[in-house]
């Protein structure tokens, strides 16, 4: 499974000439492992991040990954490329899809799922548990028609959180939308546990924007030069990923501190 996400080099907005939108770079970080690679680069004044995905994936044949997306990208035309270049895509759905939405409620609502877990988590002062309820849906179940996007799975996650420090609670129910049943060739084994393992997963791209911003300073290197920019993204991108590959400590940041006392941590990078 990969990620898929844009981020906003905020150093490169010129608010002295009025900027507001900055250079952003579009990523694909794999699930399990953390390494990523670059989709493309675009003008947040000019160009979108919809526009860019979709292009990637209307050019790009065949189809063998796995691929989550936020709900920006719960498109027709992209999860229709993705289900014919034979693919599996999992996409969010929020308010930007309303009839889309409104028939995942349904479904929740009304239907008996076909697999259902439940995990309890504990870390950085919260308490966390999840329900996941898989469904096995058609693209005709919807409202709005989308037939050629091959629709066959919906995934709900209940969340309930439990701040431990100030005995505040919250809650909140996400659908996301599969085609994963269309890869497994009818086999239903393991998919309601791989699609609620993947809605975890796709976290893996905001930890990666964090460890970007926070181990490497990218928001804070001020640069108004497009191509200068997107280099210096690129090179961060290459930065992250050998260290990730060779880091045997806990954190990052820490690993980076060890480097600049030990040469040989470095030189264990470049190997």
């Amino acid at each position: 499974w990969y990620a898929i996400d844009g981020k906003e080099l905020r150093g490169s907005i010129d608010k002295a000439s009025g900027q507001k939108r900055a250079e952003n770079i579009v990523r694909i970080v794999g699930h399990e492992d953390g390494c990523s690679g670059t989709i493309g680069y675009y003008d947040g004044s000019k160009d979108s991040e919809k526009r860019l995905v979709k292009g990637y994936f209307n050019g790009k044949r065949p189809l063998r990954d796995a691929y989550s997306f936020d709900a920006l990208h719960t498109d027709k035309e992209l999860l229709t490329a993705i289900e014919k270049g034979g693919g599996t895509y999992l996409a969010q759905v929020k308010c930007n899809q309303e009839h889309l939405l409104e028939g995942c409620r349904d479904i929740h609502g009304s239907e008996v799922p076909e697999w259902t877990d439940e995990v309890r988590e504990k870390g950085h002062g919260r308490i966390e548990t999840r329900k996941g309820y898989h469904y096995r849906v058609a693209p005709d179940w919807f409202k709005v028609d989308w037939k050629d996007s091959g629709i066959s799975d919906l995934m709900v996650v209940e969340r309930e959180r439990y701040e431990v420090k100030t005995g505040k609670s919250s809650s909140e129910t996400c659908f996301y939308i599969s085609n994963r049943s269309n890869r497994k060739n009818g086999k239903k084994k393991g998919i309601g546990k791989e699609l609620f393992d993947a809605v975890r997963g796709h976290w893996r791209i905001e930890s990666d924007h964090f460890v970007r911003d926070e181990g490497f300073g990218e928001d804070r290197i001020r640069c108004f030069n497009r191509w200068r920019a997107r280099a210096l993204a690129a090179v961060i991108n290459v930065a992250v990923n050998l260290i990730r590959r060779h880091n045997d400590m806990e954190s990052i940041t820490v690993f980076r501190e060890e480097m600049n006392y030990d040469r040989r941590l470095a030189l264990k990078c470049l190997k």
